[in-house]
């Protein structure tokens, strides 16, 4: 905005302040003086006038109104304003008080409207004359970058420039007046071929013939060819949004809007109707028109803290000076050993919270003041490394899965009561952390699908956040989600079951973990199919759980494969319990080895981590041992599984005979049948 020293000199005493003290403070607090204009003034070419253009902060829209802004400068450099008023206020108190008894009785009538959040006034003015604009008017909003046009309209733009609220004149000739919700889109174009794209649910002022007056009070002032006329004023709290407006137009922006407050509603209309009555010899109807509201008030001062130890921690300064707070504009209601109590007023919109304040300090004091926080050098040993998150990530990268990463933070709706929810969330979808890492395994397995991505293995290494017993537990966890694809005979969801249950087995002996049991699953946990799912423990400590995807969560899998899920905690998988047996070197045997089959069958719930192990050590000569085979028989399908294993030996010394294979394996069948039944 371009603002003139002359006018601001009008106001208050700039005697003592030099254009560059001036200048230099406002940039340094952030109000950047981009150029500075000198001009003659127009009433005395002897005198000269400094125009400075100030580019305003986006968060800082109500310095767009000049009485905001000149306050601003009052605070920021510490300068009386002249209160003319209030000293000619008591000679002209007869007066005053004869105008008010005119207006004592007035009749009110509504304005037809279902909506409780947008307040309408609308009072009617007539046999106003139509004079020419006073000089200092039009000079006035020259400075502005406005061309004076008439009277009634110079006054108008002269208050928005005030007071930031705009105030539209209607036509008077029809005062049925309705204040509705746009059902749908709509193209709007006024008397001037201005046209207006109108989105859904824009509010709108309307007469009998539901032609459309003005939206938000926002649309160009309508010229009136009679003598009388509508003023209508519209305030609705854009920074609030009660009804979820979207952008009013492609030409009115909602910066306009946040300008706009309701404690400046009663001043901007006194301010109209004064000038109306003093320049244009109007008469005012006692006449108010407006709507029903009752959600639409004017709100108290929101009430701020600040810790006095924040000083040192976040600016590095040993205590914060008062006076530069007062010197910003906030006020100290309240001050104690430890805490600053503010009162921020309503214009302050962009005042939420206890950094906002240290931030508006710092910009007074000036950023080249404060001293740099460097943290502290610290040599620390430590023999903890990240040699279990690499070591998973290749194993699952050798399995053909894909890795990816996803936000810890959800939608407010997918809280539940465990969750941990932010206290100053950007917005309702970012709003509580995650309790777990398949709702975001789900979600990517199923938009590859859409995508017709033929590899669907994912798994997820990240923190989750929960609260037990009134405390917060943070975990490291890994997750996984992947449809199993195999080929070959006798084929079902046992067989299904059995693979990937011992490929999880198989990851988790990398950590020692061979004395694995499986329970049933918590019904807590609604991902997992109840029936299909387990708990993964070793000796009463929780792993993890597994299982089958719950049928209820409907994913579009054309192939009908079985989706499995997994959530393991990484905290139980520190890197000490990798197994780190280093291998000695023995020499390529020169004699052939020698491979036989057998086919066993073992109760269901066998250890086979146990298993392999008992015959890796009842077996001698053994070079390699490996599981090649699993059905089940449908008549005992549940307590039974046949195992297809095969067996390599060789000997560094000798070439095995068969006789003495033969002896191996029924020395193996006995000690089998004895210790796995």
């Amino acid at each position: 905005m371009e603002y003139s020293l002359y006018d601001l000199n009008k106001v208050t005493d700039l005697k003592n302040l030099k254009i560059e003290t001036l200048i230099n403070r406002l940039n340094l607090i952030g109000l950047e003086v981009d150029d500075v204009m000198t001009k003659n003034i127009d009433l005395n070419s002897s005198l000269t006038d400094q125009i400075l253009t100030i580019a305003i902060p986006a968060n800082r829209e109500d310095l767009l109104t000049e009485k905001l802004f000149v306050q601003e400068l009052q605070s920021i450099f510490k300068i009386k304003p002249f209160s003319y008023w209030n000293i000619t206020k008591q000679t002209y108190k007869p007066i005053i008080n004869n105008v008010k008894s005119q207006y004592q009785n007035y009749s009110k009538h509504i304005i037809d409207s279902n909506l409780e959040n947008v307040l309408t006034y609308i009072i009617e003015v007539e046999k106003y004359k139509k004079i020419k604009t006073p000089t200092w008017l039009e000079l006035k909003l020259l400075k502005f970058n406005l061309k004076s046009k008439n009277i009634l309209e110079d006054i108008i733009n002269l208050v928005i420039l005030e007071w930031g609220q705009n105030v539209n004149i209607l036509n008077g000739e029809n005062n049925n007046f309705k204040l509705i919700k746009l059902p749908e889109p709509f193209l709007y174009t006024d008397k001037t071929n201005q046209s207006y794209n109108l989105e859904e649910g824009t509010v709108v002022l309307t007469n009998s013939n539901l032609e459309i007056l003005s939206v938000l009070g926002l649309f160009k002032i309508q010229s009136s060819n009679t003598n009388a006329c509508f003023l209508e004023l519209t305030f609705y709290d854009i920074h609030e949004n009660p009804l979820n407006l979207k952008t009013i137009n492609t030409q009115l922006s909602y910066r306009y809007l946040r300008k706009n407050f309701l404690s400046h509603a009663k001043k901007t209309f006194q301010r109209v109707l004064s000038l109306i009555e003093l320049l244009c010899y109007a008469k005012i109807k006692p006449i108010i028109y407006h709507n029903k509201v009752q959600q639409t008030e004017i709100k108290k001062p929101q009430i701020l803290t600040l810790t006095k130890k924040s000083a040192k921690q976040f600016l590095n300064i040993s205590e914060y000076n008062s006076t530069v707070f007062i010197q910003a504009g906030l006020k100290i209601i309240c001050e104690t050993s430890q805490t600053f109590y503010f009162e921020i007023p309503t214009t302050r919109a962009d005042l939420n919270r206890s950094v906002d304040l240290i931030e508006e300090y710092s910009r007074f004091i000036g950023y080249a003041n404060f001293q740099e926080l460097i943290p502290v050098k610290q040599i620390i040993y430590s023999t903890q490394n990240n040699n279990s998150i690499d070591f998973t990530k290749q194993f699952f990268l050798n399995y053909g899965f894909n890795e990816i990463v996803t936000n810890s933070i959800y939608d407010v709706e997918k809280s539940i009561k465990q969750s941990v929810k932010i206290k100053n969330p950007l917005n309702k979808e970012l709003a509580v952390l995650r309790t777990s890492l398949i709702p975001n395994l789900l979600t990517t397995f199923e938009e590859n699908l859409k995508s017709n991505n033929n590899n669907q293995q994912f798994f997820e290494i990240g923190r989750t956040f929960k609260i037990f017993e009134q405390k917060i537990i943070e975990q490291e966890k890994l997750g996984g989600i992947f449809n199993f694809r195999i080929t070959g005979k006798n084929l079902n969801a046992d067989t299904h079951w059995f693979f990937v249950k011992g490929f999880l087995q198989n990851y988790l002996e990398h950590y020692m973990y061979k004395n694995l049991t499986f329970t049933s699953i918590n019904k807590t946990l609604t991902y997992y199919n109840p029936t299909r799912s387990t708990i993964i423990k070793d000796n009463d400590l929780v792993l993890g759980s597994f299982g089958e995807l719950n049928p209820l969560i409907k994913i579009n899998n054309d192939s009908k494969e079985t989706i499995y899920v997994f959530e393991l905690n990484l905290n139980l998988l520190p890197s000490w319990r990798l197994n780190t047996e280093i291998k000695s070197f023995k020499p390529f045997s020169k004699f052939p080895s020698i491979k036989k089959d057998i086919s066993l069958q073992f109760p269901s719930d066998t250890n086979f981590i146990k298993l392999r192990q008992f015959i890796t050590l009842n077996l001698l000569a053994l070079k390699n041992m490996e599981f090649f085979d699993v059905y089940f028989e449908e008549k005992n399908r549940k307590q039974k599984v046949n195992i297809g294993i095969a067996l390599e030996f060789q000997s560094e010394k000798e070439t095995l005979t068969t006789e003495f294979i033969e002896q191996q394996i029924q020395s193996l069948t006995l000690k089998l049948q004895q210790n796995f039944n």
